[in-house]
């Protein structure tokens, strides 16, 4: 069953100017690459989001959580929002958060 579900990992495009400046790839649990660093952009109420993977995961850990502008602007395109307790996922903000 985990082989259904799949993932959004966002990394850093090597020739910027697609979806501003990221590459998008889709996994399952069993697929994903294991062996890279990784980070969960996550709406804390559905634990929905992207994954960051290699230099974006490793920015966000090394600036204590921060979210980098290209990953910010990605997620505002797509829907969410910054809100004062952090991530919004599309899927909640007209729920209320």
């Amino acid at each position: 069953m985990m082989d259904d579900l799949t993932y959004r990992w966002l990394e850093p495009d090597p020739a910027p100017g697609f979806e501003g400046g990221l590459i998008i790839t889709k996994h399952s649990a069993k697929c994903q690459p294991h062996n890279r660093v990784a980070v969960t952009c996550a709406h804390a109420l559905c634990e929905n989001g992207p994954i960051l993977g290699g230099d974006l995961a490793v920015e966000t850990i090394t600036s204590g959580g921060a979210l980098p502008p290209m990953v910010q602007r990605w997620l505002i395109a797509h829907g969410w929002s910054d809100g004062t307790s952090g991530l919004i996922s599309p899927d909640h903000l007209t729920a209320g958060g």
